[in-house]
């Protein structure tokens, strides 16, 4: 090398140096928060609920036969391999489980990245973007962390890369485009109602490059095969789910659900509105690039899946707000000056953490948190610039602002959780592993309480989610004798589950809750389940104003000496 070339050779280096440590730092910071909140949040409850089902495989049970689950297979094979590496090597199936997202999201990002570089799409995505999904992935869940619904969107990224190397018409790795598939068709596995998130981009890349061009990558085969691998094992080796368990789920929970007003009025909605204003704003006639349209169409799909489902849970909502807050990163972040790209980014992590970390209102506190930190955004691209923005810059910094107020909401929103601070303290107390089960129709009550308190679940339901529904359906149709009587059945066979659970499990302790089926009534007014509760008494109480969950523990368990203060508050 010239002397000459020296400097400039050493000029690069420290610049691709620079431009590392800028882009490894915040994602280290993400990474490291979203840690931290994990740590703080713990398990999330269908996640606690599906390790506990996947350790009933391991110990040989039969799913849909030995328990009862309303969920598809995909949904407990998906944490087999974790919670199997938890007992391999001795460790809390909750760790390896974390630790199986947060490897989840890696790869998902890796794979992106090689795609988009290979198609020599990166320098249009920009590094920001690779912040802003770093962010979406690993922290916009907040309390749902590893649920099904993040773990979709993880599996549709490298798919939506895919499509948008095919709209570029740019080169991509045949290796990469399979992996992509197979994650699309891992995704359908989990939930197939989110093929919906795939079939909109597909069809807007389609009708760019024309469905021909579309049809000769082999994505969509490789999807197509582990969706049809996926069902003919399911038929296989699950024909209970498919004899017994989808019918059930199809008479007694699918029915069930919010109008259509009260969906469209549901905050998740509404931070969904909001965030598409932001990037209508930003990108006015460029909505037909493919970078910001794919992942908004996927949006729009995994919205359509939300209102499908009906239940307005705020883990429902998360592949509509991941995907658009993405879509917006990808529209807003390459235009932001570098000062302006950070205090946006910070905003939504920061609100996170006041939503998290803050008692209540933690919703106030994360939108106020985000407004302020976008706030100061919009002031740092202005002060701090070597040169003064112009009209139209101010015009991306005022949306990139209002995008990160808006991605707080979203943030906040998936954050918020219940708390069961007396029934944890007082179940620990009461015996080194107690037995449990519950008299209830909310999976949120003994999940992951059992589990934090070091309890062992021994019921074959996740909770009286078959009674839960019947109910409610009969109070919405009071004068349908039809209905009576095909949800009858279900009703019986909910009781005698209870009934031999409570019978062969003699649990130490049950949570029953008083809600909307009046589970508390049906405890007593059985007489089966009534003569079986007179051996527990009352020890403790979440108070709940709406829907209260009291602990029972057997008489015998019970030290007269030492009561257990039932009145501490949540």
């Amino acid at each position: 090398m010239s002397e000459a070339a020296a400097p400039t050779a050493l000029a690069r280096a420290g610049a691709s140096d620079a431009h590392v440590w800028r882009l490894g730092a915040p994602l280290a910071a993400i990474v490291a928060l979203a840690a931290l909140l994990n740590a703080h949040f713990g398990t999330a409850t269908d996640v606690s609920w599906l390790i506990t089902l996947a350790e009933r495989v391991l110990d040989g049970q039969t799913p849909y036969v030995d328990f009862i689950e309303a969920n598809p297979p995909a949904s407990i094979l998906l944490y087999l391999a974790p919670v199997a590496a938890a007992r391999l090597f001795h460790f809390a199936p909750e760790l390896t489980v974390a630790l199986f997202g947060f490897a989840a999201a890696g790869a998902s990002l890796a794979l992106c990245a090689h795609i988009l570089g290979g198609a020599r799409l990166a320098e249009r995505v920009g590094s920001s973007s690779l912040l802003v999904a770093a962010a979406v992935l690993l922290l916009l869940p907040g309390r749902t962390f590893n649920q099904r619904d993040a773990i979709a969107v993880m599996a549709m990224l490298p798919f939506l890369c895919v499509l948008a190397a095919r709209a570029a018409r740019a080169p991509i790795s045949q290796v990469a485009a399979i992996l992509a598939g197979v994650a699309v068709g891992v995704m359908a596995a989990i939930k197939p109602h989110y093929l919906l998130s795939a079939a909109a981009p597909a069809l807007f890349v389609a009708w760019r490059i024309g469905p021909r061009a579309l049809l000769v990558g082999v994505e969509l085969y490789a999807a197509a095969a582990v969706a049809a691998l996926y069902a003919l094992g399911v038929a296989v080796f699950f024909p209970a789910f498919l004899a017994s368990t989808l019918p059930m789920v199809a008479a007694v929970y699918v029915p069930v659900r919010n109008s259509a007003p009260f969906m469209l009025l549901h905050p998740c909605t509404i931070a969904w509105y909001l965030l598409t204003l932001c990037l209508i704003c930003v990108e006015q006639r460029r909505w037909r690039e493919p970078l910001v349209a794919l992942p908004a169409l996927a949006s729009l799909g995994a919205l359509a899946t939300y209102f499908i489902q009906g239940k307005a849970w705020t883990y429902h909502a998360f592949p509509a707000l991941a995907l658009m807050i993405l879509a917006l990163g990808l529209a807003v972040g390459p235009r932001l000056r570098q000062p302006a790209s950070a205090a946006v980014l910070l905003a939504p992590c920061v609100a996170t953490a006041c939503a998290g970390l803050s008692d209540a209102p933690s919703l106030i506190v994360a939108a106020l948190a985000a407004v302020a930190l976008a706030l100061v955004a919009l002031a740092a691209s202005s002060w701090l610039g070597r040169t003064r923005p112009s009209w139209r810059e101010r015009h991306f910094h005022l949306v990139g602002a209002a995008a990160g107020a808006a991605s707080g909401l979203a943030f906040a929103l998936l954050a918020f959780g219940h708390e069961q601070p007396a029934l944890a303290k007082a179940l620990a107390a009461l015996a080194p592993h107690p037995t449990v089960l519950a008299i209830s129709g909310d999976l949120g009550v003994g999940h992951p309480l059992v589990r934090n308190a070091g309890g062992v679940w021994v019921q074959s339901v996740s909770s009286l989610w078959i009674t839960e529904g019947a109910r409610k359906l009969m109070r919405e149709r009071p004068h349908d004798e039809a209905l009576n009587v095909r949800l009858a059945p279900y009703l019986r066979l909910d009781r005698d589950m209870l009934f031999a659970d409570i019978a062969r499990a003699h649990p130490d302790a049950i949570l029953i809750t008083e809600g909307g089926a009046g589970f508390v009534d049906l405890a007593r007014s059985d007489p089966a389940v009534g003569a079986a509760l007179q051996a527990y008494r009352e020890i403790a109480s979440d108070h709940d104003p709406v829907s209260e969950t009291k602990l029972f523990a057997r008489r015998d368990l019970i030290v007269a000496s030492t009561p257990i203060d039932a009145s501490e508050s949540r």
